[in-house]
């Protein structure tokens, strides 16, 4: 039977009713960070200040002249350190009638308040630029909620969260005096809400990557400036594009290449119908008969990997156009891309196609993390792809797999992002507490030869250390976390030859790895957290590709000979280690990879999402 989901939260609805989630209405939490002392909201409308009486705005607006700013002069301070200057100017009654009526309706959508802060700020500055005229004159709010609403559904956002933003007051909220009506105010604040669902989520990122925003945060201004910024653009936005409302919104949509390209995966899945399952069985490869070979065909096909002719002359033989198109489908399935019908791809062939819009809602959700200005020269880490790739700008630099943390409790490499400052030749490796107590000191208490052989020693201090002798105190001191075990550099090296340093609260960093075999693993999270590289020197040349005193020569010889070289980059690389399990493929314009959940991540994100909804 088919399934026809109208829109992004319908494919969560689903979800959730299969996994027993009892879905609480529509996502309304919020993606963004708290404003500076956020002015305070009233939690109910009994604590709202009582509007201003319409005879005392009309007796006010028809006597008092427009406001006149006060003249600049510079703020003094006293000697108590009082700040003192100027009477501020006077406030224009029109701004607390129309503040009055928005803060009502903003408690009646029990939206949490750091929402309820931003959306009164946005519908202020945007009624204090139209100078406190009607935003809607002439709009039937039920044409404007109809455009919101098919630009959200557009984006796989609730089509319900903005019409069912703002229930039934108990009592009318007064009508204002003077041309603004309570209508006008609250399709103003939904279209602000619609803005800010379509820039941050319904979810925010501390739910989604809670460590994204710690630490160094390329390409994110502060949280203020992002604020001011917002409303700013809200309320031109608003001005501009009257007339067309819906386009009103397109500032607000995250305009990074991995959210563009989710999005055109998105839209495709509507504008196709969900295809009846298909469930595949046996075994067959290239070049042998197969019963389900027609079946095969047109799924590939339909999917855009095989030519519709192909299908539509496919008999009950697997031909070597189907091996290929079946061993590019493995590659975006994150699987072993051998062409051969096993276990592994017989269940994503038979995967019902509504999973993957699932999939796709989700990880737009995550895309909305990722900066608009990703820098001019980047690398994006995707663990569930097991891939590390550099960009300058959209354009792909470098590729390579990765090997990545286990997915153990400690050892899972955490998702945040960060600047590249150095690149380090011939490294020492210094171990770990954790892993000296836990891996290193058992085999060193046994065997007090183990240490020498392996290349390891025991130093006091860092820069310069001291090599210490291999004692039962001396390690007890280890133990203890008062001497260090350091790996010397060279071949063996657990780092290989070359690390890349981008310093962090998590300890992580790229390096290169004596254990090549890691890397023919179509499942590879075998490290304690770092990210072990495949092919570390073309990382090296691409990062250093600018700085004319490193060419493919200096960096070999670096690698393989001497001592070790600290190499501060001229000009600092952004790095993003990111989780996305439908992504991008980059071997071509469209189409997305469809990758393993390999921390298992996706459940419990999806029940993040669930939990932001009960919430609003």
């Amino acid at each position: 039977m088919q399934v026809w989901f109208h829109s992004g939260l319908a494919v969560f609805r689903a979800v959730a009713v299969a996994a027993g989630v009892a879905w609480a209405g529509v996502i309304l939490a919020s993606g963004a960070p708290d404003p500076a002392k956020p002015r305070p909201l009233f939690p109910n409308p009994e604590a709202v200040p009582v509007a201003v009486p319409a005879e005392k705005v009309a007796r006010e607006l028809k006597a008092t002249p427009a406001p006149v700013a006060a003249p600049r002069t510079e703020a003094k301070t006293d000697d108590a350190g009082e700040v003192y200057g100027p009477p501020l100017p006077p406030v224009d009654p029109r701004k607390i009638v129309i503040e009055d009526v928005a803060r009502k309706l903003l408690v009646l959508s029990e939206l949490p308040v750091r929402r309820r802060v931003r959306l009164l700020g946005m519908c202020e500055g945007a009624y204090r630029d139209a100078e406190y005229e009607p935003c809607w004159s002439g709009w039937n709010p039920d044409l404007v909620l109809e455009r919101l609403n098919d630009a959200l559904r557009s984006h796989a956002l609730d089509a319900e969260a903005i019409p069912g933003m703002f229930p039934p007051a108990e009592k009318p909220i007064p009508e204002p005096n003077f041309g603004v009506t309570v209508d006008d105010v609250r399709l103003t604040l939904q279209l602000a809400e619609a803005a800010l669902l379509l820039k941050e989520g319904p979810a925010t990122e501390q739910l989604i990557w809670p460590a994204w925003n710690q630490g160094d945060t390329p390409g994110t201004i502060d949280s203020k400036t992002h604020t001011a910024n917002v409303t700013r653009d809200f309320s031109a936005a608003l001005r501009r594009h009257r007339n067309e409302p819906e386009r009103a919104l397109e500032g607000f949509v995250p305009a990074n290449w991995i959210y563009r390209r989710l999005r055109e995966a998105w839209l495709a899945s509507l504008a196709n119908p969900t295809p009846a399952g298909i469930r595949f069985t046996g075994f067959a490869s290239a070049g042998h008969s197969y019963r389900q070979a027609p079946e095969l065909a047109r799924l590939l096909a339909d999917r855009g990997y095989l030519p519709q002719e192909e299908a539509r002359n496919a008999g009950a033989f697997f031909t070597r156009e189907m091996g290929s198109a079946l061993r590019a489908w493995q590659r975006d399935n994150g699987l072993s891309a051998d062409g051969i019908l096993g276990p592994k791809t017989l269940a994503t062939l038979s995967r019902d196609a509504n999973r993957d819009r699932q999939s796709i809602v989700l990880n737009l959700h995550r895309a909305r993390l990722i900066p608009n200005d990703m820098g001019d020269r980047y690398l994006v880490a995707n663990l569930p792809a097991g891939e590390i790739h550099g960009f300058d700008g959209e354009r792909l630099g470098v590729t390579m797999r990765i090997v990545f943390g286990r997915d153990e409790d400690g050892r899972r490499t955490p998702i945040f992002r960060d600047t590249m400052e150095q690149v380090v030749f011939r490294p020492y490796w210094w171990i770990p507490n954790s892993i000296a107590v836990n891996e290193t000191l058992p085999l060193a208490r046994r065997d007090y030869s183990y240490l020498s052989r392996h290349g390891y020693e025991i130093v006091k201090n860092f820069e310069p250390a001291t090599v210490m002798r291999v004692t039962r105190q001396n390690l007890d001191l280890v133990a203890a976390g008062k001497l260090t075990i350091r790996q010397r550099a060279g071949y063996g090296n657990a780092l290989g030859l070359v690390k890349f340093l981008f310093p962090n609260d998590h300890n992580v960093y790229f390096h290169d790895t004596p254990q090549k075999s890691l890397f023919n693993l179509s499942e590879r999270d075998h490290s304690h957290g770092c990210v072990r590289l495949q092919h570390p020197g073309d990382l090296a040349k691409w990062v250093l590709r600018d700085d004319p005193d490193w060419d493919e020569k200096s960096i070999d010889r670096a690698m393989n000979a001497g001592d070790r070289k600290i190499v501060p980059l001229k000009r600092p690389i952004h790095v993003f280690i990111v989780y996305f399990t439908a992504f991008p493929a980059l071997d071509r314009e469209t189409g997305l990879r469809w990758l393993p959940d390999v921390y298992g991540m996706d459940p419990d994100a999806l029940g993040t999402l669930l939990a932001a909804a009960s919430r609003g």
